[in-house]
């Protein structure tokens, strides 16, 4: 067995936000020339190929995962992009909840496949803990 101990992934919500032209907590992806890919916050932008890193189809990504290097299981971490540090608390609880939501989805569906690594509110103690508690 092969482990990734540290898979990035791309919210799904953060791409479907992007192709109806609207944001994800301020973050767009843009399509540039040539097929590339940009994500943007504010007027910062990185070249990043975040359509490559989703969960839009988990066993797809699994089998193209094995297939091509050999990995069998994967350890789900945010991409650090998207942890959000920008965003005032209650935004960043909210989108906290919902990465969390989105990866134990995944990892609930194909438990021998996945695991999630939970994301948490960075500066705000009680933040972090209403997102790890649910409360």
């Amino acid at each position: 067995m092969a482990i990734d101990m540290h898979a990035h992934w791309v919210p799904r919500r953060l791409m479907s936000e992007s192709q109806a032209g609207r944001d994800w907590y301020g973050w767009r992806i843009l399509q540039g020339g040539a097929g590339r890919e940009y994500a943007s916050l504010g007027q910062h932008m990185l070249l990043f190929s975040a359509s490559q890193g989703t969960l839009e189809d988990p066993m797809d990504r699994a089998k193209r995962r094995e297939a091509e290097d050999g990995i069998t299981f994967e350890a789900l971490m945010l991409t650090g992009l998207f942890w959000n540090y920008h965003l005032p608390e209650d935004a960043a609880v909210r989108a906290c909840r919902e990465v969390n939501e989105e990866v134990a989805e995944v990892q609930k569906a194909y438990p021998e496949r996945y695991c999630g690594i939970q994301s948490t509110a960075k500066s705000w103690s009680a933040a972090a803990c209403s997102v790890q508690c649910g409360s």
